[in-house]
């Protein structure tokens, strides 16, 4: 069932802008929206909306600078909304600890939260990375060599991060540990009884006998959050709400997904970790990637059974999940 599509209060939200940032101190009382707000598009938790600042007194930042909105969606529940709203603080917290770190590459400066007359946060302003998104260029061949070497790149970036710095963060003792919590987040009831299955949990077992340390996760660095920065020769990476610690190679896994084929190549995950390797990153091997891919694909495997068991056939099948775990258990016997 498609979402229905919201009517959006303009003026309200160009007031909550505005409140905003002039309450905060860095900003004069006479900023204020220059146009209109522009939707930039949304992501599971958030939507997003871009815009400019005019003023009658100098701003804080060059005035051609873009900022970002990130709104909670309050359309899908209170849980749902007040989880969103965690993650929000979270990112925010995250934002401010990275401006500090000095990193290789860009990200967006926090500047301050949009709140609700209870004076709860329901969105925070950002600065907009101004670049090509990643997932914009994938579909050009010429590209596609570029755009794993970028993300080998970020990944590296993120993952020599000062774990100290992070404590907001949840995560585990150990690698070995963030795969165990994997296995044990995954209804391993409604999987008993399929072989493929079982036969990828088996492999898994016999895989978790590392004890690498962890490090800091982007949790998402999926090309759409990804962006050149051509005007400055520099990378860019956006939405940290999945930030979090644990195992480098999960965050390898959230972007190959199982599939041989990355950004259109054969042997993408080789190709992956070659450039990631290149860019300095932590001492990896295929299999321990593989072993969060077979996680991955194994709790999309366990939704799908319980969805179809309730009668709902929305998204993609059973089927479709077990022959992509089949894919990579034959992909992986060769390792």
């Amino acid at each position: 069932m498609k979402r229905r599509s919201r009517r959006i209060d303009w003026t309200a939200l160009k007031d909550e802008v505005e409140t905003a940032l002039r309450g905060d101190t860095t900003f004069p009382s006479s900023v204020r929206i220059d146009g209109k707000i522009t939707r930039l598009g949304d992501g599971l938790n958030h939507d997003n909306y871009v815009f400019q600042l005019d003023t009658d007194e100098p701003l804080p930042l060059p005035k051609e600078t873009l900022y970002v909105l990130r709104k909670c969606k309050s359309e899908d529940g209170v849980a749902a909304y007040a989880e969103a709203v965690h993650r929000l603080q979270r990112e925010a917290a995250v934002l401010r600890i990275l401006a500090n770190q000095g990193m290789d590459v860009a990200i967006p400066e926090f500047i301050c939260f949009v709140r609700d007359d209870a004076a709860q946060p329901t969105g925070f302003i950002e600065t907009a990375l101004r670049g090509i998104c990643l997932g914009e260029i994938k579909k050009l061949p010429e590209k596609a060599s570029f755009m794993i070497e970028s993300i080998g790149r970020v990944a590296a970036a993120v993952h020599h991060l000062p774990v100290d710095r992070f404590d907001l963060l949840s995560g585990c003792s150990d690698s070995r540990e963030h795969m165990v919590a994997w296995r044990d987040s995954i209804d391993l009831d409604v999987l008993d009884s399929d072989p493929v299955a079982i036969r990828a949990i088996e492999w898994i077992n016999d895989h978790l006998s590392t004890d690498r340390s962890l490090v800091v996760l982007h949790g998402d660095l999926l090309p759409q959050n990804l962006l050149w920065m051509w005007e400055h020769n520099r990378l860019g990476v956006i939405d940290w709400e999945y930030a979090r610690i644990g195992d480098p190679a999960y965050d390898l896994a959230i972007v190959t997904r199982g599939n041989a084929r990355l950004c259109g190549l054969n042997n993408g995950l080789k190709r992956l970790l070659a450039a990631y390797h290149e860019a300095g990153g932590i001492d990896i091997v295929q299999a321990d990637v593989v072993v969060h891919e077979l996680f991955l694909v194994l709790s999309w495997l366990a939704d799908s059974l319980q969805k179809e068991r309730q009668g709902n056939r929305e998204g993609d099948s059973a089927k479709q999940h077990r022959d992509k775990l089949r894919m990579i258990l034959r992909r992986v016997e060769s390792l």
